[in-house]
């Protein structure tokens, strides 16, 4: 027995770092009760069993992403970690998933079968196999009492009638159905002539689906030659065998689609090229007319007749040309001539004297013109010195009244900055006056704020009971709280 004294928060401390460190997340199984949703948005329920009971808590932003909502009485299965709640002493579940109790386990075993199968490498792109584009034959491994047969005969027969079908019927749900599935495949594989397998089966709970999980199936399906699609389930499923698989479909229709080409895609096909071959012929034909037809020409075109009626048109132009050099060089010659005599007639003495008294003539003339003329000019040149004169002295006035103007525009720019500074301090005095009236500079001193579940503002210990949930609000958060015991004060405070 050990002598340390311990108080309770010691006591309590301890426990719960014994308790959180010895079992960490574990994975509990029970049904629900007494759950409550309190207005802070978490979750507060009793697990229990036929002999134990654990208190449990879902916190908002955990409970915000369940799936489906929580009842009473309802089986689940918890993910969570192990803590004691040391105000009350109470040992507790944290609790971060929950999952209907039962499909836990097998989600588990589906999701640890898919980390295994991936790292081994079964799921890699390149060990799958490529679909043949015109399928001669096709194995359809499935139930004969389904849906899915019917669905997928129909529609290879739509898509690509010319295909040999074979159905390998076999058990897809329950304990014989993971044999019944080797087998047949074991069956499809010895005949060793199928273009493609489809492996299908209709929709259902994961339980139903669960044979297309088996590890020893998917190995089988990974180690085929054939190459294989799966279309199992509706499109929101997946099983181990769709990622095994060469080729995973949606649906069971899709996996006939995706195994064969459409007959009518085909046709069309078919026809474009028929008609884009059509017009390649017709194209050759064409050019080879026009280069026939262009030889033609250029043999007519160039034969010895149209060679000498060439050399004569070119004799005649060659004639005509030599005529025409030979009268222009006879006109210039003759201009030349008469540009000489001009000259001559111009340098001659009595040619002078008659030029010399018409500009004697003209020099008179022009000065009678001008006198009155250059008179006025001079008068004109005066009136405008005059108004210059004139604009230059309005100019000067005009820049001492700028020079006014920006001066006073100065100190009412002074005085308004001065008025701002003012207005400004004044604005700062009250902000920090109501900064520290504010609700929330009291709270961070000390003091919270007590509401009950429905959110209503405690202001008196009477409004409390023992037992009681309040809400405490601080300046940094907010925590939720239980009533052990009221007390009033001898006096109100």
């Amino acid at each position: 027995m050990s002598d340390k004294v311990y108080s309770v928060s010691q006591l309590a401390a301890e426990a719960k770092a014994i308790l959180e460190g010895r079992f960490g997340h574990v994975i509990v199984e029970g049904e629900i009760s007494n759950l409550s949703r309190p207005a802070s948005g978490h979750v507060y329920f009793t697990l229990k069993d036929d002999r134990a009971q654990i208190r449990c808590t879902l916190f908002r932003f955990q409970a915000m992403r369940l799936k489906a909502k929580l009842a009473e009485g309802q089986a689940v299965q918890v993910t969570g970690r192990v803590s004691l709640f040391e105000p009350r002493g109470d040992f507790q579940l944290i609790v971060e998933t929950v999952e209907p109790a039962g499909l836990g386990a097998l989600y588990r075993a589906f999701e640890a079968l898919k980390t295994k199968l991936s790292e081994q490498g079964l799921f890699e792109p390149a060990h799958k196999k490529p679909l043949p584009f015109f399928p001669s034959r096709i194995a359809v491994v499935t139930s004969l009492t389904g849906a899915a047969v019917r669905d997928v005969l129909s529609v290879l027969k739509r898509r690509f009638p010319i295909a040999e079908v074979t159905v390998i019927p076999t058990v897809v749900q329950g304990e014989a159905a993971v044999p019944s599935l080797l087998a047949a495949l074991d069956l499809v594989e010895r005949d060793g002539h199928y273009d493609v397998l489809l492996l299908v089966r209709g929709g259902g709970s994961i339980e139903d689906l669960w044979a297309f999980n088996d590890e020893t199936l998917a190995r089988r399906i990974f180690a085929l030659q054939t190459p294989v699609i799966s279309g199992v389930g509706h499109e929101t499923d997946f099983t181990i065998a769709d990622f095994v698989a060469d080729v995973r479909a949606p649906t069971p229709s899709a996996a006939a689609e995706l195994a064969t080409p459409d007959q009518a895609s085909l046709r069309k096909r078919l026809d474009h090229w028929e008609q884009s071959l059509r017009r390649s012929i017709m194209a050759q034909l064409q050019v080879g007319a026009q280069r026939t037809d262009r030889l033609v020409a250029e043999l007519r075109h160039r034969g010895p007749i149209v060679r000498i009626q060439q050399l004569r048109q070119q004799l005649r132009h060659n004639e005509c040309q030599m005529v025409y050099i030979l009268r222009h060089a006879l006109a210039t010659k003759q201009t030349l001539l008469q540009r000489a005599e001009s000259r001559l007639k111009q340098y001659s003495p009595v040619s002078w004297l008659k030029n010399a008294r018409m500009g004697f003539t003209h020099l008179q003339a022009r000065l009678l013109t001008i006198g009155p003329a250059l008179i006025e000019q001079r008068q004109h040149e005066l009136r405008r010195l005059a108004l210059t004169h004139a604009k230059r002295q309005i100019e000067q006035r005009l820049q001492l009244n700028r020079q006014e103007v920006l001066r006073q525009k100065k100190a009412l720019s002074q005085a308004m900055g001065a008025r701002l500074n003012r207005q400004q301090e004044q604005l700062a005095h009250h902000v920090a006056v109501m900064q520290a009236c504010s609700p929330l500079q009291i709270l961070a001193r000390g003091y919270c704020l007590t509401r009950d579940t429905q959110g209503t503002l405690i202001k008196n210990v009477n409004q409390l009971q023992p037992g009681s949930q309040i809400t405490l609000t601080m300046h940094d958060g907010e925590a939720d709280c239980r009533v052990e015991q009221t007390r009033l004060a001898e006096e109100p405070l």
